[in-house]
């Protein structure tokens, strides 16, 4: 029954699902670092172009 809401809730997520995460060869450690990399560069590009400085947190 909870697995039933969860397909209609979220049908992208049930078809994400079904057609990448089981299918034999997915790996999820080089899909993730792909998508932080993306992210961050992004994230770097936009504060550049706002004239945000860049700076690590604690220093």
């Amino acid at each position: 029954m909870r697995l039933q809401y969860l397909a209609e809730a979220y049908p992208a997520l049930l078809e994400f699902t079904t057609e990448h995460i089981l299918k034999p060869g997915y790996d999820f450690g080089a899909e993730f670092g792909f998508g932080l990399n993306l992210i961050l560069d992004g994230l770097t590009t936009s504060m550049t172009a706002h004239g945000t400085e860049l700076t690590r947190s604690g220093q």
